[in-house]
């Protein structure tokens, strides 16, 4: 009998890990696209059965993350996602879902918010974080993003439309000049820059 509840929890312990490792990126322990996407449809069928909910979708960009990838090193590079990944899960509460999704990019699904401004407040948030200067080895390096902002609207009935639709604000962003984080008015399918 010993031997049997040992094997299992060993089995249940080897299980864990191995669906941790499925829905976490391996760099900063942070939840994958996978898990974050998921985490996404099931707040949109939130959406849609409860008028009295409210989920924001805080998609980022880090701003020049090639440069420092590309003068300083992959090394430095993946210090600096590491880095983000820490200050953005303290700009968050714990109800709130931070995840990589590869590269330089990042979502946050803010779950319960009250109002646009709560979502808005919380980018204003994360870029002063993420302004502190970062020193690797002496190089000092500045952070930014490019973040867009959609709340969950009942129109939207798939995560990937969501999605799609924060992917653009940041790029819009960047294009006017880095660091900021447009809304975007699903009623016009635009951003608005903030």
């Amino acid at each position: 009998l010993a031997g049997s509840l040992t094997d299992m929890t060993h089995r249940k312990a080897i299980e864990a890990h191995l669906w941790h490792a499925g829905m976490h990126d391996q760099l900063t322990n942070l939840p994958n696209r996978s898990y974050f996407m998921n985490q996404v449809q099931q707040a949109l069928e939130r959406v849609q059965q409860r008028s009295d909910v409210c989920y924001a979708l805080l998609f980022l960009d880090l701003d020049r993350f090639k440069i420092v990838n590309d003068s300083l090193g992959h090394a430095y590079g993946d210090q600096l996602l590491i880095t983000t990944a820490q200050r953005l899960t303290h700009c968050v509460r714990m109800s709130d879902t931070a995840a990589r999704f590869g590269g330089d990019e990042f979502a946050i699904l803010l779950d319960d918010v009250g109002t646009l401004d709560d979502a808005t407040q919380t980018a204003n948030r994360i870029q002063a974080n993420l302004s502190a200067p970062l020193i690797l080895d002496g190089h000092t390096i500045s952070l930014s993003a490019s973040i867009g902002i959609v709340l969950l609207e009942p129109a939207y009935r798939h995560a990937d439309d969501l999605l799609r639709d924060s992917d653009t604000a940041p790029y819009q962003a960047q294009a006017n000049g880095k660091a900021q984080h447009p809304i975007l008015d699903e009623a016009l399918n635009a951003p608005t820059l903030t």
